[in-house]
């Protein structure tokens, strides 16, 4: 008997018999893919379902796989369950396998991808992170957010020796990626390599300046000469400014362009061509929810961030149809030391400074971990804007509603917490 998975392109219950429809399709049960005689696991390349990596069975959902498996396998990811159960995974190609497997044939030989044993043990245990109780999360595990293509990619992470770059290549490295890590900070960086042990398959590390050009090309000469190829690109690197327009220099203003603005359009621009030789790749550029957004006091940052998010729309367009996704994130408040590392501005009181991190950290409620599982989540499922946190979807809504006024809701909301704050 023959078990299916699939997330698109084929509709049930209207499979023949034999083709038992499992988590990842459009129907919810999948606790007959389960059953002892069902001896292959047909996965097709879009599917979450790809070995080791494909979401835990999630008992609320499926009453039969609730009683087939015991507690510790109800908490293991599917694909360790089928090899215990001697279960064969194979993953064929989405358009040509299928409909051969819907007609009744056997998958032709061009429409077969990989046919792949399920390892004994997962390459990392489950992230798992506190939620507001203190208690353990397990949503990240259960979502199965990571893309097929990571197991066997390589991803480049800029800024990634600090919050969401750190908790990205953790969570990267846990899926087999190889990975090139860039950061400006070199003891960041090493504490980012040191935190990943031997998970990943292969890492580099480059001490460099996203907003130096020249900097950008020799990285990404680097990464060629060292990886042989990109398939993720997460251009991660960024900075924020304290003061009013007034408070700021010039020279303050080009400081955040540079780096946020310029660091992005420079990474897209010197590792696109190698993104385009894959079968699939994928471009995500860190905005902000102050690119949805824009407060007073930020008009540095906020430009840098509109500017990325624009950018990031406009080459989505253009490379519509094509092999390479692009994503553009928008975080809240994420608890990441980006607000202490910042500058002044050059008129900018130091009270100004700690006042506006002091209010930072109150509204800042999502951790790297929560943001670094979202963002891959989204580039599983192609998502064009990402959105994370509560917040970001709140002031997202507000700023739909209220276009022109919404700074009137959101200031009040920002003084009373400055005022907690003193």
């Amino acid at each position: 008997m023959i078990v299916a998975a699939t997330s698109r392109g084929v509709r049930f219950p209207s499979l023949p018999p034999g083709l038992v429809p499992v988590k990842g399709s459009v129907l919810k049960p999948y606790g007959g893919c389960l059953r002892a005689e069902n001896k292959n696991l047909y996965i097709s390349g879009t599917s979450q379902l790809r070995c080791e990596f494909g979401p835990v069975v999630t008992p609320g959902m499926d009453p039969l796989a609730r009683t087939m498996l015991t507690p510790d396998q109800l908490e293991r990811p599917i694909g360790l369950v089928m090899k215990e159960l001697g279960v064969r995974t194979h993953l064929i190609d989405a358009h040509a396998g299928w409909r051969s497997i819907l007609r009744g044939e056997t998958a032709p030989a061009a429409a077969w991808v990989e046919e792949k044993e399920v390892p004994e043990e997962p390459r990392a245990a489950p992230h798992h992170t506190a939620g507001p109780s203190g208690k353990a999360n397990h949503g990240s595990s259960r979502r199965g957010f990571l893309v097929t293509f990571l197991s066997t990619g390589v991803a480049v992470v800029t800024g990634a020796g600090s919050g969401i770059g750190r908790s990205l290549a953790q969570r990267l490295a846990a899926a087999g990626s190889a990975l090139a890590l860039a950061d400006i900070d070199e003891a960041g960086l090493l504490e980012t390599l040191a935190s990943l042990g031997s998970k990943s398959a292969a890492v580099s590390t480059h001490v460099m300046d996203v907003a130096e050009e020249a900097s950008v090309s020799v990285f990404a000469e680097d990464v060629s000469r060292r990886h042989g190829r990109v398939t993720l690109l997460i251009n991660n690197a960024g900075v924020s400014l304290h003061g009013d327009f007034e408070e700021i220099s010039l020279h303050d203003f080009r400081w955040v362009m540079s780096i946020n603005f310029w660091g992005t359009v420079y990474g897209v621009k010197y590792f696109l061509p190698m993104l385009k030789r894959e079968r699939r790749a994928h471009i995500v550029n860190l905005s902000s929810v102050f690119g949805i957004i824009a407060p007073a006091g930020q008009c540095a940052y906020a430009a840098s961030k509109f500017a990325v998010r624009r950018f990031t729309e406009a080459l989505r367009h253009e490379l519509e149809g094509s092999n390479v996704g692009v994503s553009s994130v928008h975080p809240g408040g994420i608890r990441t030391p980006i607000a202490r590392r910042s500058r002044i501005g050059a008129g900018a009181s130091a009270s100004k400074r700690e006042k506006n991190i002091a209010c930072f950290e109150k509204l800042a409620r999502t951790s790297p971990e929560t943001a670094a599982a979202r963002i891959l989540r989204g580039v599983q499922r192609y998502e064009p804007r990402i959105l994370i946190g509560m917040d970001a979807y709140q002031i997202d809504i507000l700023q739909r509603l209220r276009p022109t006024t919404y700074w009137k809701t959101l200031s009040r909301r920002f003084e009373q917490l400055a005022a907690k704050a003193r």
